[in-house]
């Protein structure tokens, strides 16, 4: 499928479908491709639009039954969004207090190269790196990611839409 750009409205509203808690206002695109599908497609816009970002943990918790994980692993790595996945995968552990997706972070952390922005821009300002510093949740760290989304973001995002604590 095409770029970023061309993706976001869609991937918004089959991850809607598949639990995402996204307002989506655009045309209808289509039945949506497979859960794993719409999840690679997801990691690379998660970059672009940090609201989806937010709820990736959310739909991995929601849907961990139904994810088919050997196949979302490989069209990750091949779509050379791996450390992406292991990020989500790790802090939906931490934001769920389980070790559900233990056995798939070693061949995604294989992919990992030194540290980048998550949100696939520079920030060149102090102030903009001030920020990055602060807001940088530990499991990003953990992955090479800088990012301005704090685990508070992720949390309260978790915990509201999950009905879980953790």
């Amino acid at each position: 499928m095409g770029n970023v750009e061309s993706l976001r409205d869609p991937v918004r509203v089959w991850l809607t479908g598949w639990g995402a808690p996204l307002g989506t206002e655009c045309e209808d695109p289509g039945p949506p491709p497979s859960l794993e599908e719409t999840l690679a497609l997801a990691l690379r816009v998660a970059h672009e639009d940090g609201q989806l970002a937010l709820v990736m943990p959310v739909v991995l918790w929601k849907r961990r039954d139904d994810v088919n994980f050997d196949d979302l692993v490989e069209r990750a790595l091949k779509d050379g969004e791996g450390r992406t996945l292991g990020f989500f995968l790790q802090m939906t552990d931490a934001l769920s207090g389980k070790r559900l997706f233990d056995r798939y972070l070693p061949a995604l952390m294989a992919e990992q190269p030194g540290r980048v922005c998550f949100h696939n821009r520079d920030y060149d300002s102090v102030h903009e790196r001030v920020l990055l510093d602060l807001h940088t949740p530990e499991v990003a760290r953990h992955w090479g990611f800088e990012m301005n989304l704090p685990l508070d973001s992720f949390a309260s995002h978790f915990r509201k839409f999950t009905k879980s604590a953790a």
